[in-house]
């Protein structure tokens, strides 16, 4: 597929290469949607990626390998909350139905012509990643004995090079 073609394609098939080149396991539920698992660092994520060809938008999310109690649930909104603040790209979000934390992003690509490979794997790569940091921090507040208030802004630190 030349450059010229893969930017006009329909950015959900540009989604679908970069996880091929990736060698992550691909689910294609239907031709606007799909389903990825993405072996991370902290558990085995899954990617989610929808077409909306009449909006041209491309939301992308990535469910976090980590579940929580109803009882959790205040706890874990206000964790949400204060993650968000910090988050270059993207916004997490727990979902009551499935007691589940995902960080959702959603590329608007009215007028553009479509989405490039370099778009698709930046918005990718940066979700992961920002999902990858934030995991240790969400995991010690739903097993361990720390507040959301009390972890997030020691937990959310950037480090720079190895100990």
């Amino acid at each position: 597929m030349s450059e010229t073609e893969l930017i006009n394609a329909n950015p959900l098939e540009l989604v679908a290469q970069f996880v091929c080149q990736n060698d992550w396991f691909l689910n294609r539920s239907n031709i606007n949607r799909l389903i990825a698992d993405v072996p991370g660092r902290w558990g085995q994520h899954q990617l989610f990626a929808e077409w909306f060809e009449t909006e041209e938008t491309l939301d992308v999310s990535c469910n976090l390998d980590v579940t929580f109690d109803n009882i959790q649930l205040s706890e874990v909104t206000t964790l949400t909350s204060l993650l968000n603040q910090n988050l270059w790209l993207g916004h997490f979000v727990a979902c009551e139905r499935t007691n589940t934390i995902k960080i959702k992003h959603k590329l608007l690509l009215r007028g553009t012509g479509g989405a490039s490979s370099e778009q698709i794997e930046d918005l990718i790569e940066i979700l992961l990643g920002e999902a990858e940091q934030a995991f240790p921090t969400i995991y010690q507040v739903l097993n361990g004995p720390y507040a959301a208030r009390d972890i997030v802004a020691f937990g959310m630190t950037q480090s720079h090079g190895h100990a």
